[in-house]
């Protein structure tokens, strides 16, 4: 009797179409394959046997790519069921999790070859069933996890080379699959001679992997290996390398069936392939003191606390944790993140701040601060459903005022992914942006938003205003600076280095205030010299940082001045929600924003940027925002801990 297939119509209604032989089938799956894959070498792949020795990201990612290029046999052997960490690489779907990995593999091979034979090993190899499942193989992919199956992998490997069976043995170093051929029809001895048998029977990872090529780890790779070694955290894997390796092992199975010598290291460095030469060079200069660094941290052992372990207390909420997750990512004026959060319920918190995190010089009237708290507000809402209480209190110099409660229902499932990456992607960019203005389109979007909570802006982008409001910045920021209290706590929020006294996780680091060595050391001097700090302002440090601020103004694609009439707590909270919307639909859009409110600060500057951007002196202004497009994304500002912010209830407010 004949075999056939059924052809289901394009459309997915109906009933079969045609019915198609066997050998029709198999010649139009791989007709594509011709005059890249010649007939001999497509012979040879279908007619190899190959045994995928783990079907995790490594073994699991040639399954697909080898079976659609026309291997026909397999074994699948893998003791796990995927989970939902694994959606980010492997070849499964979400209703795929909790199922074996042999079981979802062997239905994708069916699925795409209904002719395809498909053996499977649900409990993995092991001792018992390595030899038989060895012996029917024609080549071996092998991915066995060395730390938790390291003598298997050694006994896959030994029962090939007794047979002088092919083996390929896939690593993945974070951006660079690695594959090491293996190929016992030449050389029979187990990994070619380069590791001992005992070291695989007693556990002795780091000698029991002397096989491979310690040069060609990336340097970028060598950190996190010594932080997994340390911490035992999950190794990180990402899908570009699981499709790297896909591609980079079904070629070289398609070279081993058709009896070639092929290289005994096969890789590609994906991150390296997308740098400079430049980047790359460095890269290689680096990896030596990379590695021996390494090695030295290495053979200490583990200090108290070097072992991470997640954010906040698993006991609550886990709606709560993402909205207070992203709290934490929110603007603040000095990047003071004033914010604490007092939980007062399963589902409720209050919203509170730090009286130790003040700006007297800065924010006398605490407008920064409820700024500040409306961000934090409007960050979480991205990401949950809130409903908030305002406070009762109508005064932030209070001891006992704080901005309200908050009462969390739950994550935005369908926006969560992209909202909280772009309060992730959110900065403050200080370097330059590129000449072009900003499309109107984005603008117009932005005012929509802000008029949710009750704010508004205005935009310049006629060049001969944008450079009347860059002299006014230059003129407000030195004449702030020159103000002693503004200038010291400016340097109070500065973070050099770690080494110096005070240093926390928060503040401006050098980093993000784009400042290089030497201008460095000249800021740890005057934070250190009140003296020195003096003469500096004297001698002209305040009209200097004027006329960079000035510079950079000057050219942006856009201004945008977001002000509202309401100057009452509550509605600068509901300003700062409308900053913070402002900010992430601009970085949604891929444009950089730097807040530039020195003129906002001193009386007659600020009349005169009012007056440019056509605003009645009676409204309170929020924020002056420099919009462009820049060369690269902003440095990361420092964040605190979560368990910094996130505190016990505060009597009184529940």
């Amino acid at each position: 009797m004949t075999t056939v297939l059924e052809m289901q119509p394009s459309n997915g209604a109906g009933s079969p179409t045609r019915l198609a032989h066997v050998a029709d089938f198999c010649r139009e799956l791989w007709s594509r394959n011709e005059d890249i894959i010649d007939e001999r070498a497509q012979a040879a792949l279908q007619a190899m046997h190959v045994l995928i020795a783990g079907c995790g990201t490594v073994g699991g990612s040639v399954v697909e790519p080898l079976c659609r290029l026309g291997a026909c046999a397999f074994t699948l052997a893998d003791p796990d069921a995927f989970e939902i960490n694994n959606l980010n690489r492997q070849a499964c779907l979400l209703t795929d999790i909790g199922r074996p990995k042999p079981e979802v593999l062997a239905e994708r091979i069916r699925a795409i070859n209904p002719f395809a034979s498909v053996f499977q090993l649900p409990e993995g190899l092991t001792e018992k069933n390595v030899e038989a499942a060895v012996g029917r193989a024609t080549a071996v992919f092998e991915g066995v996890d060395a730390f938790s199956s390291l003598w298997v992998k050694y006994l896959v490997h030994d029962a090939a080379a007794r047979r002088r069976i092919p083996v390929l043995a896939g690593v993945d170093f974070g951006g660079k699959p690695t594959i090491y051929v293996f190929d016992y029809r030449r050389d029979p001895r187990p990994f070619y001679g380069r590791a001992r048998m005992r070291d695989f029977k007693e556990g002795r990872l780091i000698q029991a992997l002397r096989w491979l090529a310690y040069r060609d780890i990336p340097a970028d790779f060598v950190p996190v290996i010594e932080d997994r070694l340390r911490s035992g955290r999950p190794w990180p894997q990402v899908s570009y390398c699981a499709a790297a390796m896909g591609a980079l092992g079904t070629r070289a199975l398609l070279e081993v069936a058709q009896g070639r010598t092929v290289r005994h290291v096969i890789t590609v460095d994906v991150h390296g392939a997308t740098r400079t030469t430049r980047r790359r060079l460095v890269e290689r200069a680096r990896w030596p003191f990379t590695v021996g660094r390494a090695l030295v941290r290495l053979r200490r052992k583990p200090e108290v606390g070097e072992v991470r372990t997640p954010d906040g207390p698993s006991s609550r909420s886990a709606e709560v944790g993402v909205a207070v997750a992203a709290i934490r990512m929110a603007p603040s004026v000095h990047n003071t993140q004033p914010w604490k959060i007092r939980m007062t319920g399963d589902y409720r918190f209050v919203l509170d701040w730090d009286r130790g995190r003040i700006l007297p010089a800065t924010d006398p009237d605490r407008r920064g601060l409820c700024y500040s708290l409306g961000c934090a507000l409007e960050a979480a809402a991205t990401v949950a459903r809130l409903e908030y209480q305002p406070s009762p209190g109508n005064d932030p110099n209070a001891p006992d005022w704080y901005a309200g409660r908050v009462a969390v229902h739950g994550v935005c499932e369908a926006c969560y992914a992209r909202a909280a990456a772009l309060l992730k992607t959110r900065g403050t960019h200080r370097g330059p942006f590129f000449s072009e203005l900003v499309e109107k389109s984005v603008l117009d979007g932005a005012a929509r938003l802000v008029t949710i909570h009750q704010a508004q802006i205005a935009v310049v982008q006629e060049r001969g205003r944008m450079v009347r409001v860059a002299r006014l910045s230059a003129e407000g920021a030195a004449e702030t600076l020159r103000q002693e209290p503004m200038l010291n706590e400016l340097l109070d929020w500065i973070r050099i280095s770690p080494q110096e006294g005070g240093w926390d996780a928060d503040g401006f680091t050098r980093e993000t205030l784009r400042v290089g060595p030497i201008a460095a050391h000249l800021v740890g001097w005057l934070k250190a010299s009140p003296t020195l700090r003096n003469v500096a302002a004297r001698i002209g440090l305040p009209k200097a940082i004027g006329s960079q601020v000035g510079a950079a103004v000057a050219h942006s694609g856009a201004l945008v001045l977001l002000f509202h009439s309401d100057p009452s707590p509550q509605g600068c909270i509901s300003a700062g929600r409308a900053l913070m919307a402002t900010w992430l639909s601009l970085t949604e859009a891929n444009l950089a924003v730097q807040p530039v409110n020195f003129p906002l600060m001193v009386n007659h500057t600020r009349k005169e940027v009012l007056d440019l951007f056509d605003v009645p002196d009676h409204y309170s202004s929020v924020a002056l925002l420099r919009v462009g497009r820049a060369s690269a994304p902003p440095p990361r500002s420092p964040r605190l801990p979560l368990d910094r912010i996130w505190v016990q209830e505060l009597p009184g407010h529940g």
